[in-house]
This record gives C-alpha cells, sequence and structure tokens, in this order.
C-alpha cells in the first residue's frame, strides 16, 4: 500500500518536472499567438506562482484532517482544470486563470505528495532517501521534457494539443490514485524523539525559522542558475545559444543524479552535515566556473551535483523533527518556497541590470551562503535541545 501510494507520488512529480520545464518552451508561442508583451508574460507566469503559494499553504494545515488521499484528488482535479483553461483559452483573461489555477492544485499536490514520505516512513535515514528519489524524479522530467516538447509541438502542430495530453496524463495519475488504498497513512506522527511539536509550539522553535530560511534562499539560488545561467553564459562568455544550452542541460543532469544518489552518502553524515558539504560543493563549482574561465567554465555544469541534494535533505531534516505537525511544517517549507521562486528572477535581474549581469548571477554565490547561515542555526539550535542531538549530528540508531 505504501509503495503503490509512493509510486504514484512520483509520477506526480515526474508530471511537474514536465509541466514546469513545459511552461518555458511555450513562453514564445504565447507570446505570439495572444500579442503578450514580456511584462504580460511575466504577469501570467506569477499568477502560477502565486497560485501555488496559496495551495501549499492552505493544504499544509488541512492534510491532517483530511486525508492524503483526499488532498491528492483534489490537488489532480485542480490541476487538470487549470490545464484544461490553458488547452482551450482564448484569451489573456483565461490564460491567467488558468495558470493560477493549475498553480493551486500543484501546491496541494506538492504538499500531498511530499506528505506521502512521512507517511510510509518514520526512520530519517529512510525519509532522507524518499524525499531525494522524489525530487529525484521531477529533475528527470524537467530535464527529458524540453526536447520532447519541442517534437511534439511540431507532431501535433502546436502547444495546445501538449497540454491536453498533459491534462490526460493528470487525470490517469488521479485515476490510480483513487483506486489505491490509503488506510493508515497519515503525514503526521508521533515520535518518541521528538518533543514540542503542536502547533502551537511551531513558532517558538528556532529550528523552523533556520529552515525555512535556508528553503527560501535556496530556491532564489536554484532559480537564479536555472533562469540565468544561458544568459549568463551568452553575455559575458560569448557563447551561442545553443552551447550554453548544453551547459544547462548539463547542469540538470548532474543536479538529477546527485538526487537519485544521494542516498548513498546522506544517510552517513546526517541531513544537517549533508546540506552543508553539498552546500560547499555547488559554491566552489559556482565560483570557479565564474572567476576562472576556460574549461573551467564546465565547473557551472558539475555544480549541479552540490545543488541537487539540498532542498530534499532540508525537506526531510524539517519533517523528521517535526514529525507530529509534519502537515503543517510542510506546507510552511513549500510555501517559503514559493516565495524564493517570486524573489528570484525580480532579484536577480533588478541587480543585472543596475550593475551588469556578472554582479547578478553572482547573487547564486550569495544566496546559497544565506543557506548555510540558516542550517547554521538549525545545528545551534539542535544541541540546545538534546531530543535532536541525534538526528543532527547523524548518530542515529540506523546507522
Amino acid at each position: 500500500m505504501g509503495r503503490l501510494a509512493f509510486g504514484w507520488s512520483l509520477g506526480v512529480m515526474l508530471l511537474f518536472g514536465a509541466l514546469d520545464m513545459f511552461r518555458g518552451v511555450v513562453a514564445p508561442y504565447l507570446q505570439q499567438g495572444f500579442h503578450l508583451s514580456y511584462w504580460q508574460l511575466g504577469i501570467v507566469f506569477s499568477a502560477g506562482s502565486v497560485g501555488y503559494l496559496l495551495g501549499t499553504l492552505i493544504t499544509g494545515f488541512v492534510v491532517d484532517k483530511i486525508g492524503l488521499k483526499v488532498v491528492k484528488l483534489t490537488g489532480i482535479l485542480v490541476t487538470a482544470t487549470g490545464l484544461v483553461l490553458l488547452t482551450f483559452g482564448l484569451n489573456f483573461s483565461l490564460l491567467l486563470i488558468g495558470f493560477a489555477v493549475s498553480g493551486v492544485g500543484s501546491g496541494s499536490l506538492e504538499i500531498s505528495v511530499n506528505g506521502t514520505v512521512p507517511a510510509i516512513a518514520k526512520e530519517q535515514h529512510k525519509q532522507s532517501r524518499f524525499f531525494n528519489w522524489l525530487h529525484g524524479v521531477y529533475g528527470v522530467g524537467a530535464f527529458v521534457f524540453p526536447v520532447l516538447a519541442a517534437l511534439l509541438i511540431q507532431k501535433l502542430h502546436g502547444w495546445r494539443p501538449v497540454y491536453g495530453g498533459l491534462t490526460g496524463m493528470t487525470l490517469l495519475l488521479g485515476f490510480a490514485i483513487a483506486l489505491t488504498s490509503y488506510t493508515g497513512l497519515t503525514v503526521a506522527h508521533r515520535d518518541p524523539k521528538a518533543h514540542g511539536q503542536t502547533v502551537a509550539h511551531l513558532g517558538s522553535q528556532p529550528v523552523l525559522y533556520g529552515l525555512l530560511a535556508a528553503i527560501l534562499t535556496y530556491v532564489v539560488a536554484e532559480m537564479g542558475v536555472g533562469s540565468w545561467l544561458l544568459t549568463y553564459l551568452v553575455h559575458t562568455h560569448g557563447m551561442s545559444v545553443d552551447r550554453a544550452s548544453v551547459y544547462l542541460s548539463g547542469f540538470y543532469l548532474c543536479f538529477t543524479l546527485s538526487r537519485l544518489f544521494a542516498h548513498l552518502w546522506v544517510d552517513r553524515l546526517g541531513n544537517v552535515r549533508a546540506v552543508f558539504v553539498s552546500l560547499f560543493v555547488a559554491m566552489v563549482c559556482v565560483a570557479l566556473g565564474m572567476a576562472a574561465g576556460g574549461i573551467w567554465t564546465g565547473m557551472l555544469i558539475v555544480a549541479g551535483l552540490g545543488f541537487g541534494p539540498i532542498f530534499p535533505t532540508i525537506t526531510a531534516a524539517a519533517s523528521f523533527r517535526f514529525a507530529h505537525a509534519a502537515g503543517q511544517v510542510l506546507g510552511l517549507l513549500f510555501t517559503a518556497a514559493g516565495v524564493g521562486s517570486l524573489l528570484s528572477n525580480a532579484l536577480i535581474g533588478a541587480v543585472s541590470n543596475a550593475y551588469g549581469l556578472t554582479v547578478g548571477f553572482g547573487l547564486v554565490e550569495v544566496f546559497l551562503a544565506l543557506v548555510a547561515v540558516g542550517m547554521s542555526v538549525v545545528a545551534v539550535a539542535s544541541r540546545i535541545k538534546p531530543a535532536l542531538s541525534d538526528e543532527m549530528s547523524g548518530n542515529s540508531s540506523s546507522r
């Protein structure tokens, strides 16, 4: 039962990767078909991000009450509704509503698919493994679908049929989830190693604030690479768009592989130490790739190995630490991630416009350093509270 539920969660994350990448592929077609300015296109995409924020925040506080299956099916239906509007919408208003509605559904699904992990695994090392696999599959979708989408648009003579196909995939996943039993699977559970985890006590937990700060600043850094690496290489290194695209694809290939195989070493270090190691790799590679030039520019590809495990490992740390309020904490965590995604493009764009693209892209390093600050808060607060010492030091009985 648990394995099947996790399997469908993997399917949803694969779909997420495809949907997120298709948004970038379809952008020029939307501009041409709807006569959109860059500002209007930004508004449309921002509507999806705002919807995602609402979906994650609301769902996080109800998933423990109404159950994983209900939340997953609701998220599927809402997402499919938004995709139908994108498939058949003939004006800007419907396009805007379509992205907003699908964003709400995606936010709801984000909580439910990630909530499946603490529902099927109580041990810290298992949660870390499953979270990295879950988000690794997202990377598979993100890596494969851009090329596939371009071929589908040619074969199907337009982008609308592709959205129609994605709608069908969404509904098929919903049908499979509806036939799966979720009896006994709950996001929150009591853990004898964790104390003070009631919702009323969440606001007094410095560990939570450290994790929220870490996830927010990490997403700013990751989105900065995903959105600006190609532009940075073209304008500062004189690369062609085709060659720069290879660098971006290479980054996501390393990013995905590092998540799929993170369980081989994260379990040995513990979540917090693993995040610090990943941060070190990411920061060194980005710094070398920006400063050295020439063959060293390839280190921007290798940086994906460092970036990959950070998000799911922070999520695993939060899920394990706040086992009794996992739904609420995941809701807050992914809401913070959504805020980070909203901030990233605007912030890096504004700094690049004022001080140059090198300085703007260099903010990736700044925000990676801020992730380290957030995780330092987690590490220090963990030493103060004995209940955290096992998990945070990586000396749990599972090792």
